[in-house]
C-alpha cells in the first residue's frame, strides 16, 4: 500500500515541545465516518484541509537553515513516494539530528515534511468529489428538463414556445424554441439517454470513491505504525546527540 492512500488519514499530532516528546506518544485521530456518502470524503477533505493549515503554522515556527530547508524538501518527496524505504528513515534521522543538541520541536517538523504530501491528497481527493458532485447535478438538472417537458401545455399540432435548457445540458436542441409535440418528444428522448449515462457514469465514480475511503480505513494502522517510527526514531536522535 503506498503513501498516497495512506495519508488520507488524518493525523493529529500532540503540540509538545521537542524536549518533552520522550513521554508522549502521537496520538492519531479516530476513524468515525461513514465511508459510503459524499458528505463523509468532504469532509475528510474539510479535515485534509485543516491538516495543511496545521502544516503551514508549524513550518513557521521553524527555524530551518538553509541545508534544512533542502533536506525537509527532499525527505517530502521520498514520503510521498515510499515512506518505508530506508533512504527516507535515514533522511528523517538526518534531519531531526541536523538541528543538535538543542533540539526541535519534532512534532512541528513532522507535520511540515507531511505537507507536500497532504496538498497532493487534498488534490486527488477533491478530483474525485467534484467528479460525484458533477454527475448529481447533471442529473437533477436533467430531471428538472423533463419534469418541464412533462408539465408544458400542449394542444397538438402545436404547444406553447418551449425554451430548451441549453445553459446546463447539452443536446443537439441547443437553445431552441420548441412549438410541436414531436419535437418535444425528441428533446425528451435525448434527455432520458443523457440520463441514463449519467447515472451509470455517476454510480461508477460513486463507488471509486467509496473505494478511496474504504482504503483510508484499511490503511490506518500502517499510518498509525509510520507515525510512531518517525516519533521514535526521532526521539532516538535526539538522545544520540545529546
Amino acid at each position: 500500500m503506498d503513501f498516497r492512500t495512506i495519508l488520507y488519514m488524518s493525523i493529529l499530532l500532540a503540540q509538545v515541545p521537542g524536549t518533552a516528546l520522550a513521554q508522549r506518544q502521537v496520538q492519531l485521530a479516530p476513524l468515525t465516518l461513514p465511508i459510503n456518502s459524499l458528505g463523509a470524503a468532504e469532509q475528510r477533505l474539510a479535515e485534509l484541509d485543516s491538516l495543511v493549515s496545521a502544516a503551514d503554522r508549524a513550518g513557521a515556527s521553524l527555524s530551518l537553515n538553509r541545508n534544512q530547508q533542502m533536506a525537509a524538501a527532499g525527505l517530502q518527496t521520498m514520503l510521498a513516494t515510499n515512506p518505508d524505504s530506508r533512504e527516507a528513515a535515514q533522511a528523517w534521522r538526518d534531519l531531526v539530528s541536523s538541528f543538535g543538541a538543542g533540539g526541535t520541536d519534532i512534532n512541528a517538523l513532522l507535520q511540515w515534511v507531511l505537507r507536500e504530501s497532504y496538498l497532493e491528497m487534498v488534490s486527488d481527493l477533491r478530483d474525485m468529489v467534484e467528479k460525484v458532485k458533477y454527475f448529481n447535478e447533471t442529473k437533477k438538472a436533467i430531471r428538472d428538463e423533463l419534469q418541464r417537458i412533462d408539465s408544458h401545455p400542449c394542444r397538438p399540432p402545436e404547444c406553447q414556445p418551449f425554451q430548451t435548457n441549453a445553459s446546463r445540458l447539452w443536446t443537439s436542441f441547443g437553445s431552441a424554441f420548441l412549438t410541436r409535440p414531436e419535437q418535444l418528444a425528441a428533446y425528451r428522448g435525448e434527455l432520458v439517454s443523457q440520463e441514463s449515462a449519467a447515472d451509470r457514469e455517476g454510480q461508477a465514480m460513486q463507488i471509486n470513491l467509496q473505494n478511496e475511503m474504504h482504503r483510508q480505513t484499511a490503511a490506518y494502522e500502517l499510518l498509525n505504525n509510520v507515525t510512531r517510527r518517525m516519533h521514535d526514531a526521532a526521539i532516538a536522535a535526539i538522545q544520540n546527540v545529546r
